[in-house]
């Protein structure tokens, strides 16, 4: 079996350990064609690594396999995703956040450094922040499984910029999934903004995101597109945070 396919049906595995999923789910979190997914998916079934509700179709860790270990160790993330951060806040003078899903509407900050200046800050680390009204947010929501869906949530209105309605962020997640990152502009915050960009483990799904926020105008021209060279710093450190995870095994 090709190193590549083994990477991708333990990134399955660790998928459906933390809830059944569908087949549609499934490809969508490891961004694969179904087809692809599905093969990867009959074959866990038939060795009994992976079992099929006849009821619901989703799929689950089976008996042969049990529980497969704990997810991610939240402090071993932060931990390598330290130096990269440090450096994203230094090449571009702004705040920046890692964040994992914390429920299916809702992110935790692990980590926070502060933009290198001597303006007052406050430590963010812990802070609980919505899925649909942050850049960082918007990425777990539209490539990370388990957050969401759209329909389950609550979408207040935080500024008069937040999208409440759930066409137009689930038009606006479509957008992160074609380009990669995600982007907000004075929708948790008046007047602040934010580019965010997905971090993957070893079997490419997204189990974190990475982000830069700060005043609008320093991240976002009058349109309220985001600078190119915030976006490609971001992403950098998105792929190098996730190279670093992939490391780690």
């Amino acid at each position: 079996m090709p190193i590549q396919s083994v990477e991708r049906a333990a990134a399955i595995i660790e998928l459906v350990d933390a809830a059944p999923l569908g087949l549609t789910e499934i490809a969508r979190a490891m961004d694969l064609p179904k087809p692809t997914v599905h093969g990867l998916v009959r074959t866990l079934v038939d060795v009994g690594f992976v079992q099929q509700d006849p009821d619901t179709g989703r799929y689950s860790v089976g008996d042969r396999l049990g529980r497969v270990g704990h997810g991610l160790d939240r402090h071993e993330l932060r931990s390598l995703a330290t130096n990269w951060s440090d450096r994203l806040a230094a090449r571009l003078r702004l705040e920046v956040h890692l964040a994992v899903p914390d429920g299916f509407d809702a992110l935790v900050l692990l980590d926070h450094v502060f933009r290198p200046d001597d303006s007052p800050q406050t430590l963010r680390i812990g802070e609980h922040q919505p899925v649909h009204a942050t850049a960082l947010g918007k990425v777990l929501l539209a490539l990370a499984p388990g957050v969401g869906p759209v329909r389950a949530l609550s979408l207040v209105a935080y500024t008069s910029a937040s999208l409440v309605e759930a066409a137009a962020l689930t038009a606006e997640l479509g957008e992160v999934r074609r380009r990669g990152w995600a982007v907000e502009a004075g929708e948790h915050q008046p007047g602040i903004g934010g580019v965010a960009a997905p971090v993957r483990d070893v079997g490419g799904v997204v189990v974190a995101a990475v982000g830069v926020v700060g005043p609008q105008q320093q991240l976002l021209d009058t349109s309220h597109a985001p600078r190119p060279a915030v976006v490609q710093q971001v992403v950098a450190a998105g792929r190098a945070i996730s190279q670093q995870l992939a490391h780690r095994w």
